[in-house]
């Protein structure tokens, strides 16, 4: 564990590793799907945004601050605040958790690490963690690409 702990202060990866989780975390975990009925999910669940379709239009908004009165769905779309009975609206859709995707996630980042602590051990016991310095002995008319 100290050699693995080493690593992560030596080589920088920290910051590296968290920064690529957190993407792949925002990303991963949620998607946008259809709410079953739109005004409990909204009292329920009191989301940031959702998007709908008017049934009259056609036309998708998204509406921000989203509250139920009654069946009317009120909130702020494009900047403005606007009144939409839920009986005008074809559909809603709301952000909501991916478990599937949550779980492959999960596996994908700990096969990463797995293999990143694994490869460490690997390279510390061929070198007893020393540096391996460059063979420069060889034909000088032959490129390596190692500068000596």
């Amino acid at each position: 564990m100290e050699n693995a702990l080493r690593l992560l202060r030596t080589r920088s990866l920290a910051p590296g590793v968290a920064a690529g989780a957190l993407m792949l975390g925002v990303t991963g975990c949620t998607h946008v799907t259809r709410v079953q009925n739109p005004a409990a999910y909204v009292s329920s669940e009191a989301p940031n945004r959702v998007w709908l379709k008017r049934a009259n239009s056609g036309t998708r908004v998204q509406v921000e601050a989203p509250r139920l009165a009654g069946d009317t769905l009120f909130g702020f779309v494009a900047g403005r605040f606007e009144e939409i009975p839920l009986a005008e609206t074809e559909w809603v859709q709301a952000r909501r958790p991916a478990t599937g995707r949550t779980l492959g996630l999960v596996f994908a980042m700990t096969g990463v690490g797995a293999a990143m602590v694994a490869n460490f051990f690997m390279h510390q016991s061929s070198t007893n963690g020393t540096p391996v310095k460059p063979d420069c002995s060889g034909d000088e008319d032959e490129p390596s690409g190692i500068s000596c």
